[in-house]
């Protein structure tokens, strides 16, 4: 049998239109067998492959229709799915329960939610109404987001490298971008800044890692000299916040003007985005050097779902975002098709196919993710998300998650709907309570300076009207 397929595809490989439909087709049955061997059984193992083959068959033929529509994805996989979990097989037990239910009494109540009495005194998920995912998420947003004193940690770390840079070059300008400047960052994100004006070799990279430790902004530095864009990585020595420095790329800043614009065009993107990063955190998803999907990327995926859903639905598409976030992992989690489609972010939105941009379709792993960057059209955002559909089987454990209920009210797998999907990290608290401790006096000082300054200047304001009033009154005399 080895020998006869080796065979096939060197006849196949001469004409290369053959050759890449061979592979996609190869690939697609993959892509059936993975999403459905844990559902097939020893007894119907025959009917599941006759019915993969028949899923390429009919993805083949209608792949220009897919693409039109709001949900381009696999309908016949998703449909053959369906009705193996219906049927209670081995993957829906495993994704949907994969913990044993408890009383409700016992499950504790997460630091996210605002209300917590009121929370606690439903002690069930089932009554929705009263304390919806849509509030929840508002509340995890609020939580999960950026203090006043990460802000000034973030702030301090920009400054002090400020410093140090414009006493190695002084015509150079340190620019901060990403999640720090659109305000999506978590509280472990990193913080990326662009130093512009700097010299073009590769020297400037060793020279600042030196400088930085001479100055005791840092104890060690990891320099990457080598990679596509060069980096300077390094933990700060006062505050423990992750640092990553590129130089003179333009791209970071612009790409962040870009997104701080849609955030302001739609109110929903901020609060998904932010809930889906953290869940993409803790199964380690969200990083592009380890194969998950970055923040610009996971930004653009979201930002594309709001627009398709505004097509739709119309201007109150974004009236709960419960709706929006089990919408979202249904999309990208069982519906849209990585093989063939691509997303584009321009103007209100669009999907296109992959075989017709260059750059968008890779013969060797057809099924990266494929997203335009709205700055540069030649640039594919997701080609470096090599772990995608592990990401894509992460988001179907979401929705999968969220949409199950038990049997008995009096008994749940979470307190609420976002801990369905999301545990409670004690760490965030931790650090939080270092940085406070590390910048709350810092917070005094500048509150008294700011107190002694208003009384300087409330002070001075008396004596001028003081002064003014006595001129009046022996011009009057």
């Amino acid at each position: 049998r080895a020998s006869m397929a080796k065979k096939k595809y060197f006849y196949m490989s001469k004409n290369p239109e053959k050759k890449k439909k061979y592979r996609r087709v190869q690939y697609d049955k993959v892509q059936v067998t993975a999403l459905t061997e844990n559902t097939s059984t020893n007894n119907n193992s025959e009917s599941t492959s006759n019915n993969n083959v028949d899923h390429v068959d009919s993805e083949e033929s209608s792949s220009n229709e897919m693409i039109e529509g709001l949900h381009p994805g696999l309908e016949e996989a998703e449909e053959f799915i369906s009705l193996k979990r219906k049927a209670g097989s081995e993957y829906y037990v495993k994704y949907s329960t994969d913990t044993e239910p408890v009383s409700t009494n016992e499950l504790p109540i997460p630091v996210w939610c605002k209300n917590r009495d009121f929370v606690s005194s439903l002690r069930h998920t089932n009554r929705v109404d009263e304390y919806s995912l849509h509030n929840e998420i508002i509340d995890f947003y609020k939580y999960i987001t950026d203090t006043e004193y990460d802000i000034m940690m973030r702030k301090d770390c920009v400054r002090r490298l400020t410093n140090v840079a414009k006493n190695l070059w002084p015509d150079c300008s340190v620019v901060p971008f990403g999640s720090y400047s659109t305000g999506l960052a978590l509280p472990s994100s990193d913080v990326d800044v662009v130093i512009l004006g700097a010299p073009a070799s590769k020297g400037k990279l060793f020279l600042l890692a030196r400088y930085l430790k001479t100055n005791n902004i840092c104890d060690d530095t990891e320099v990457i000299s080598k990679a596509r864009v060069p980096l300077v990585k390094y933990v700060d020595k006062k505050n423990g916040c992750d640092v990553d420095i590129s130089f003179n790329i333009g791209n970071g800043p612009e790409n962040s003007n870009i997104i701080v614009k849609y955030l302001k065009r739609f109110k929903a993107l901020k609060y998904l985005t932010v809930v889906i990063k953290y869940f993409l955190k803790q199964r380690t998803l969200n990083e592009t050097y380890l194969g998950g999907i970055g923040s610009y990327a996971l930004v653009l995926i979201v930002l594309s779902y709001l627009q398709m859903a505004k097509k739709q639905f119309g201007n109150k598409y974004d009236e709960d975002y419960g709706i929006l976030l089990l919408g979202f992992f249904r999309l990208y989690g069982r519906e849209f098709n990585y093989y063939h489609t691509g997303i584009s972010v321009r103007g209100d939105g669009a999907y296109f196919s992959k075989y017709n941009r260059r750059g968008y379709f890779d013969d060797s792993r057809p099924f990266l993710l494929s997203i335009e960057d709205p700055h540069d059209m030649d640039n594919n955002v997701g080609r470096s998300s090599f772990k995608i559909l592990n990401v894509r089987r992460a988001f179907d454990y979401a929705y999968t998650r969220m949409t199950y209920f038990p049997a008995d009210e009096n008994y749940s797998y979470a307190s609420t709907n976002l801990t369905k999907i999301l545990y409670i990290d004690n760490s965030i608290e931790e650090r939080r309570k270092i940085v406070k401790g590390v910048y709350e006096q810092e917070l005094k000082r500048r509150s008294n300076k700011n107190r002694g300054k208003k009384r300087r200047y409330n002070n001075n304001k008396n004596n001028n009207n003081n002064k003014n009033n006595n001129n009046n009154k022996n011009n009057n005399n």
